[in-house]
């Protein structure tokens, strides 16, 4: 026969072992539940960190981001969105980035069937989609870890702005005889994708901004990067002007460091006395009617008659000159002897005189270069 005491024992035995139990249990289950947990975090974190890398080897090879439709619903992931995001967000194309296998994503295969790249996709979220301003990859389904439901890694955010943009760089010549023209290298900048046929420049002598309206452009891009040539048809200061435009509809305005041309005039070199230099052409004097001067001879009257012959008679005279500087002089004249007195007769004739005091030889040395202080010799540009 069993004592009293016995069957108290045995009921606090099995309480005791339903206990035991039931804490097992609980442990058990909150391990598997933490290897899930775990499993959940390596997984993500592990196609994440894979995309991250993909894209951005991607997008330093091709400056753009693959991508399938747009992905419009966002809203389950609102509070975890990158501060540098742009309004839209794209299926990322994770074949074209070479990922054969990732452990989440399954959505992907029936997105890239669709012919339609302009279908809302939103119904699929075991997909990863992307921010093309700030390459953030998202997760619209989430994954379930410490706690709470993950859509991305915030650890991967970027803290730099969106920015669209171009950079400049100029080569060329610093002394040009021609049209000064240098080449400015331009590559349009976006963290998304460029709209190429958007994109303009503009030379102009404006230091400030002339605004991000296309119609102020004058000249179009052909390439995302391109070498343009520009020509200044006067000396002064310049600016390249570059509008920049992204498929995200953010426009940017670039503008040049300054590019100054100065002119360098002609100097003439040499002497117009002994020539050299410019000075080239030989100058002769030619007399001409303005070298001359009239000089008037008078000549005094017959003095005395000093010789006779059958017929005639001659005379002595005085002669003055009265503009060439002649001294006065002794002459005489013959006369016919006619019977007629010849005292005190006078007479006048007269005779050319160089004033010009110049010979036929060279004079001077006239310019040969067809230059003067307006001629442009080059330019100077510095940039």
């Amino acid at each position: 026969m069993k004592k009293r005491g016995e069957k108290g024992v045995t009921l606090i035995a099995l309480a005791i072992t339903i206990a035991v139990l039931a804490i097992l249990g609980f442990s058990i289950t909150a391990n598997l539940d933490g290897l899930k947990d775990t499993k959940n975090k390596t997984n993500f974190e592990e196609d994440m960190h894979k995309l991250s890398e993909k894209v951005e080897q991607y997008y330093a090879r091709y400056n753009r981001i693959p991508v399938l439709n747009e992905y419009k619903n966002t809203s389950m992931f609102i509070n975890d969105k990158n501060i540098n995001d742009s309004s839209t967000y794209w299926v990322l194309d994770v074949a074209r980035l070479g990922i054969t296998s990732l452990n989440y994503g399954l959505d992907y295969a029936p997105i890239k069937k669709l012919e339609d790249t302009t279908a809302d996709v939103s119904q699929y979220t075991d997909v990863y989609i992307v921010n093309k301003a700030s390459h953030t990859i998202y997760y619209p389904e989430g994954v379930e870890y410490d706690g709470k439901i993950n859509y991305t890694l915030k650890n991967n955010y970027s803290n730099v702005n969106v920015t669209t943009t171009a950079s400049i760089e100029f080569s060329g010549e610093t002394t040009q005889t021609t049209t000064p023209t240098i080449q400015a290298e331009v590559k349009h900048i976006s963290y998304t994708d460029i709209v190429l046929e958007e994109c303009r420049w503009i030379l102009s002598t404006q230091s400030e901004p002339i605004g991000t309206e296309k119609e102020k452009y004058t000249n179009s891009f052909l390439q995302e990067q391109q070498t343009i040539d520009l020509s200044m048809q006067t000396p002064g200061d310049y600016y390249l002007h570059v509008l920049t435009v992204d498929d995200e509809e953010n426009r940017g305005e670039t503008i040049s460091s300054k590019i100054s041309v100065a002119a360098n005039y002609h100097e003439h070199e040499g002497s117009p006395t002994t020539g050299g230099g410019c000075y080239t052409k030989e100058i002769r004097h030619t007399h001409s009617s303005s070298c001359y001067k009239t000089c008037t001879i008078i000549y005094s009257g017959c003095k005395t008659a000093v010789e006779k012959n059958d017929n005639q008679i001659r005379c002595t005279y005085t002669i003055t000159h009265r503009n060439c500087g002649e001294p006065e002089r002794e002459s005489s004249r013959w006369h016919a002897d006619d019977g007629n007195s010849h005292v005190n007769n006078d007479s006048t004739s007269t005779h050319q005189y160089l004033v010009c005091n110049l010979g036929t030889g060279i004079t001077g040395y006239d310019l040969g270069c067809g230059k003067d202080e307006t001629t442009v010799e080059s330019y100077t540009i510095n940039y």
